[in-house]
């Protein structure tokens, strides 16, 4: 196995690691914000994170940034994603 596939490796690991924690946090009920973020949705919703950038970019999802930069944590409102939810599993 080459560096760059040990690389590799230790990236998804630790994205699998920070998805379990999550996990975790939620079960242990922790989260009770009125927002989350991209990865907290994307549990919430049992989809991944693109799908949530997707729907936020396709204007079905409401979202807040924490300031200006393009590159700040995007916030997406816990009512907001349940509704979207819930019309959706009506279609």
């Amino acid at each position: 196995m080459d560096d760059k596939n040990i690389n590799e490796l230790i990236n998804l690991y630790k994205d699998l690691r920070i998805l379990i924690e999550n996990i975790e946090t939620i079960l242990e009920g922790k989260i009770h914000s009125d927002f989350m973020t991209i990865k907290e949705s994307a549990i919430y919703a049992r989809c991944s994170a693109a799908t949530i950038r997707e729907i936020i970019r396709s204007g079905q999802l409401r979202y807040s940034r924490i300031n200006e930069s393009p590159k700040s944590t995007i916030l997406i409102k816990r009512d907001d994603l349940k509704k979207f939810i819930i019309k959706r599993s009506r279609l």
